[in-house]
């Protein structure tokens, strides 16, 4: 069982994505979300690193929601991203298949009584 920390300030190292270069990967234990000063930081525990904050603003926050918390994962930053309304930091994120959790759109349709 992964032991996280809970409540107080975190020691962990914050990541500036704007600062990573393209290709690099964290990979460790997941130890979920947690509110930052500026958004959401995901918490990993990395064996070369130690702990790390990763800021995990939109899609990356997705990516992550899907992950179980204890989870062995793999993140990869593959840089700046441009969609039709927006720039974003864009990640690949791995995991095992037995770790991956339904998309949280998909957790709130099966509760629903639509189409009954």
């Amino acid at each position: 069982m992964a032991m996280v920390s809970v409540g107080g300030k975190s020691n962990s190292r914050i990541v500036k994505w704007s600062e990573t270069p393209v290709g690099t990967v964290y990979a460790g234990i997941y130890n979920g979300m947690r509110a930052g000063q500026f958004g959401p930081l995901a918490d990993v525990h990395t064996e070369d690193e130690g702990d790390l904050a990763l800021p995990a603003a939109t899609v990356l926050h997705r990516k992550l929601s899907c992950v179980r918390t204890g989870a062995f994962v793999r993140i990869e930053y593959l840089g700046m991203q441009k969609s039709k309304t927006a720039t974003y930091h864009d990640h690949d994120v791995q995991c095992d298949a037995a770790d991956v959790l339904p998309e949280p759109s998909t957790q709130e349709l099966k509760g629903s009584k639509r189409g009954a």
